[in-house]
């Protein structure tokens, strides 16, 4: 008699929840998803044009190393909604180097699709990317860069550079309204944390 009482109020309870339009559940099983895939251990296409290894590139332990061509690492992961489908997304960024002193970026963002994932944008050599809304914001360097710029405890490879914000519009993002910086003003925008 116990038990049935107790099954007829969960059911209650569920019958409330949905009636009142809401019901808490554990994380959708997209985000375990993503958040179980060792982007440390993992292979990515990494495009020609840049500093370094190109083609498929498998990191181990966030490393790869090439005598001839260089190296790959990760450099991080960031979890959030990019794409706003109300589950969990990865933001990876990579550097590469040919051996020299430069360096490329590569930036690629994951989703978690019928139980696999896969990449919906992917950038490269540009100097910063950050999470913002339900997209991100781009840096790069602008074609009237004549240098680079001493911002004390960092140093940025270009002294113009544009600020690209990117939105979610159903299938893919979509860049607005590009603005570009130059000088000390660059110090003052990337020295705030992401």
């Amino acid at each position: 008699m116990g038990k049935v009482m107790k099954n007829n109020q969960l059911l209650t309870g569920l019958i409330t929840s949905f009636s009142l339009g809401f019901l808490l559940v554990p994380p959708s099983y997209a985000e375990e998803i993503i958040r179980q895939i060792d982007f440390n251990n993992f292979t990515y296409q990494i495009r020609e044009g840049g500093m370094g290894p190109s083609g498929n590139i498998t990191l181990k332990q966030g490393q790869y190393q090439d005598d001839d061509w260089g190296y790959v690492s990760l450099d991080k992961v960031q979890y959030r909604d990019f794409n706003d489908d109300s589950k969990e997304d990865a933001l990876v960024v990579l550097l590469s180097s040919g051996g020299g002193s430069g360096i490329s970026t590569h930036a690629y963002i994951f989703e978690s699709q019928s139980r696999k994932i896969k990449p919906i944008f992917s950038t490269m050599n540009f100097i910063e990317i950050r999470p913002y809304g339900s997209g991100f914001v781009l840096y790069t360097s602008n074609r009237a860069n004549t240098g680079k710029i001493n911002c004390g405890n960092f140093l940025v490879g270009s002294n113009v550079i544009d600020i690209t914000p990117y939105q979610w519009e159903e299938n893919g993002f979509s860049p607005l309204k590009t603005t570009t910086i130059q000088g000390r003003e660059i110090c003052n925008v990337l020295s705030i944390p992401s």
